[in-house]
C-alpha cells in the first residue's frame, strides 16, 4: 500500500458542494491503494437496534402463505452528530462506512459495513450494517381471508413471529410492517406504533436466552 498524504483534509462549502483538499501531494502506482485520511479521529455516542422486517408486500395484493419463513434480523447503528463538536461540525461526504469494535484483547474487529450518502453537519448517521448473528427469528401467517367487494378485495391476515435470543443480556427487537396503501392493524399482542402513514413498528423485548412471540391481525384492501 502506497503511503498515505500526511495530515487532514480541509472543507470548504463551493455553491451547493462541499471541496475537501488533501494537503501535500499523493503518488498513485500502478496495483496499489492509496490511503488519504479526510478527518482527524472524533469521538462520539452511539445506539445499536435490532430490526425485523415485516410480510406486508409494499403494494399490490395480499397472497396467502402457507410456509414459515426465517428472516435475518438486522443491526442498526446511530451515531450522535451534535453540532459544536469535533464530529458533528463535519460534513460528510457519501463513502462507505466499516464499523470497528474491541474484542476482549482490545483488538479493534471489523463488525459491520455499510454505505452512506452526504451528511450534513448536526445531522446524525444512521447505517444498516449486517445481521445478528446470536438472533434468530421465526414468521408464518396463521390465517387468512378475503371479501370481495367490487372492485375491491379485502383481506384480513394473521401473523405469528417468534424471536429467539442466544445472548446474555434482554434486548428489544423492532418488527416492522411496512406497506403503501389502505392496511389497518386490527389487533396485536403488543401494542403496534404508527410511525407513518405506511409503517408500523413493534417493540419485542427478548429475555436473555430465551424467546418472545408477537401475534398480531391486519386488514388490507386493494
Amino acid at each position: 500500500m502506497a503511503k498515505a498524504a500526511e495530515g487532514f483534509a480541509s472543507e470548504e462549502g463551493v455553491g451547493e458542494a462541499h471541496l475537501y483538499s488533501i494537503p501535500g501531494s499523493l503518488t498513485l502506482r500502478s496495483g496499489t491503494s492509496t490511503l488519504a485520511s479526510l478527518f482527524e479521529p472524533a469521538t462520539t455516542t452511539w445506539d445499536r437496534t435490532y430490526v425485523l422486517r415485516g410480510q406486508l408486500p409494499w403494494y399490490g395484493p395480499l397472497p396467502q402463505y402457507g410456509e414459515e419463513e426465517k428472516p435475518p434480523v438486522e443491526v442498526q447503528y446511530l451515531l450522535k452528530r451534535a453540532l459544536k463538536t469535533p464530529f458533528g461540525d463535519t460534513p460528510l461526504p457519501a463513502g462507505t462506512w466499516r464499523l470497528y469494535d474491541a474484542d476482549a484483547a482490545g483488538r479493534l474487529q471489523l463488525i459491520g459495513e455499510a454505505g452512506g450518502g452526504h451528511t450534513a453537519a448536526g445531522q446524525d448517521v444512521r447505517l444498516s450494517a449486517g445481521t445478528a448473528f446470536d438472533l434468530t427469528a421465526e414468521r408464518v401467517q396463521t390465517d387468512y381471508t378475503t371479501t370481495r367487494v367490487a372492485p375491491r378485495t379485502i383481506a384480513n391476515a394473521a401473523y405469528r413471529v417468534t424471536i429467539s435470543s442466544a445472548k446474555d443480556s434482554a434486548v428489544t427487537v423492532d418488527v416492522i410492517e411496512s406497506r403503501r396503501g389502505e392496511w389497518t392493524l386490527l389487533e396485536s399482542s403488543i401494542p403496534g406504533e404508527k410511525l407513518s402513514s405506511t409503517e408500523t413498528r413493534f417493540r419485542v423485548r427478548v429475555p436473555a436466552k430465551g424467546q418472545a412471540t408477537l401475534t398480531y391481525k391486519v386488514k388490507v384492501v386493494w
